[in-house]
């Protein structure tokens, strides 16, 4: 899995979307630039295919199934981009900790996620403590077990009714628009 990440000004890195097997990275190219401000770093361990922009951008104009998928896959994008921004203002530290391992979770095959608490802060924009104390709640509930560096996911329907509205209105766009988000990675 990959984050895209938009940096502030003062040098931290927020959440923007994820991106797992279902994705491509470089949505930017599909809208015409390879001008933009976004990093994408690798989060969680897997495998990727590497395309240039240029072959990209070809077989989109000679394939117009290919564009017209790669496109809606952008709109997904430009979805959690929205859900990103209205979970900052509106969701608790314990919600929208809740919604990015869920997203994680849809795009690796595993249940161990491998990540540290100052990551997940920097990435949810919060304290490290807030993180720690966000996973205890969660641990409590039996959703999750959290070890050093590692998010074990132990009850994924419990999470996703934590995380409440704060997830799932760009996973099910994408299962209407695209198709479905796990069996991507199968």
């Amino acid at each position: 899995m990959a984050e895209v990440t938009t940096a502030t000004v003062d040098g931290r890195f927020l959440d923007v979307y994820q991106i797992g097997p279902e994705g491509m990275a470089g949505v930017c190219v599909v809208f015409g630039t390879a001008d933009t401000h976004l990093r994408t770093a690798v989060q969680l361990s897997g495998s990727a295919y590497r395309l240039r922009s240029d072959c990209l951008v070809e077989a989109m104009k000679v394939s117009p199934s290919l564009r017209s998928t790669v496109l809606r896959y952008a709109h997904v994008c430009l979805i959690q981009v929205a859900d990103a921004a209205t979970s900052i203002g509106r969701f608790s530290v314990t919600e929208r900790l809740t919604r990015w391992i869920s997203m994680a979770h849809d795009r690796c095959d595993a249940d161990a996620l491998v990540i540290t608490h100052d990551r997940l802060a920097g990435l949810l924009d919060v304290r490290r403590a807030e993180v720690t104390d966000a996973i205890a709640v969660l641990e409590g509930d039996g959703m999750i077990r959290g070890c050093r560096s590692h998010i074990q996911v132990r009850d994924r329907q419990k999470l996703k009714t934590k995380a409440g509205m704060s997830y799932g209105r760009a996973e099910v766009f994408y299962e209407r628009a695209v198709g479905q988000l796990q069996a991507a990675g199968q």
